[in-house]
């Protein structure tokens, strides 16, 4: 891992809305070899999928606490 990358991007998500950039990380995750084509083929179907996933997710105790308690047991401040 490249420090001033990681960095540079904590820097960009402390900028961002949340939940845009957990919307791009599931588009990114999901996108193949044709990622150009099919990122431009987004739509509004395509975000609603996004809402729901960030929701799922964002009222699931077990995602969200192991994930704070990765953080708080790896020294991450």
């Amino acid at each position: 891992m490249n420090i001033d990358r990681i960095i540079e991007l904590v820097k960009q998500f402390r900028k961002e809305n949340y939940k845009d950039l957990f919307g791009a990380l599931i588009v990114f995750e999901k996108l193949d070899y044709y990622w150009e084509e099919q990122l431009e083929e987004l739509n509004n179907k395509d975000i609603d999928y996004l809402e729901q996933k960030y929701q799922e997710f964002m009222e699931n105790d077990n995602y969200t606490s192991l994930l704070n308690q990765e953080l708080l047991e790896g020294g991450v401040e």
